[in-house]
């Protein structure tokens, strides 16, 4: 009966993307978490950046949405002992921020090999809604040969919500996008990917309640599995976690090391 029930799971899999409740009840267990280098970032995260999910980092420009994700791309390359992944990165550059003289910064400041590490960081440079999409597949495909743990997309939203033109053109972006997260939520999954997306802030557009509210709405609410908010308050930084909500928020600096505690 075993071997039965080992050799229909078998032939499940190979026939259908089908897969029963308690196949996947323990996929994302153990994936691994990434330290962000802020012990009360990390804290607020749940122990730092979780693989297997998506965690979309937001807030107005200059709150350290890239920094982090610099630090994020050299500190997944470390051992677990030191609070990575030993692993590969993919970066996803839809906006020109990839500065491969910061990494240099990052790991030469850490007693880490700059050249080495910035080996380990596969940037992929897209501009368009379709190159987005396309790298993924050509990460997934990269992922099966070369151990790669973090994948970054700064910024998520850049290629699908810019420059539209009609309510039909900006739908249409919309159903793109929800796809495009929801192709990141099983990559994260299946292969066990920290998968880090960044977003800007735009103005409410009823005045009436104000404030700022993250690019891509609702579309990028639910497909996101984590939600951390930063914002500036004077030279400092602060993180919100917005889903799974928790009241308790953190300050943390940037420098030039990398992610730090206030």
């Amino acid at each position: 009966a075993g071997e039965a029930s080992r050799l229909i799971r078998e032939a499940r899999k190979r026939l259908t993307s089908f897969q029963q409740g308690d196949d996947l009840l323990h996929q994302g267990d153990g994936a691994g978490i990434v330290k962000t280098g802020s012990s009360s970032l990390d804290q607020l995260l749940g122990g730092g950046v979780t693989a297997g999910a998506i965690t979309s980092v937001f807030g107005p420009s200059g709150s350290g949405k890239t920094q982090l994700c610099f630090a994020l791309s050299y500190r997944v390359q470390l051992s677990n002992m030191e609070g990575g992944l030993n692993s590969e990165v993919a970066f996803i550059d839809t906006s020109g921020t990839f500065r491969p003289e910061r990494i240099a910064e990052l790991a030469s400041l850490n007693e880490l090999d700059p050249k080495s590490v910035l080996r380990r960081i596969n940037v992929f440079e897209v501009r368009d809604s379709r190159e987005q999409v396309n790298a993924i597949e050509k990460i997934q495909s990269l992922s099966r040969i070369r151990k790669i743990r973090l994948l970054v997309i700064d910024t998520l939203t850049e290629n699908f919500m810019y420059h539209l033109e009609g309510r039909d053109k900006l739908i249409k972006k919309q159903s793109q996008l929800a796809k495009h997260l929801h192709d990141l939520a099983l990559l994260a999954l299946r292969e066990g990917i920290a998968v880090v997306v960044t977003n800007p802030v735009r103005d409410r557009l009823d005045f009436r309640i104000g404030g700022l509210v993250e690019v891509g709405g609702r579309t990028v609410s639910q497909g996101a599995h984590i939600k951390l908010s930063l914002s500036l308050r004077g030279r400092q930084r602060e993180a919100s976690l917005i889903y799974p909500w928790s009241p308790k928020r953190c300050c943390f600096k940037i420098e030039s090391r990398g992610i730090s505690n206030c």
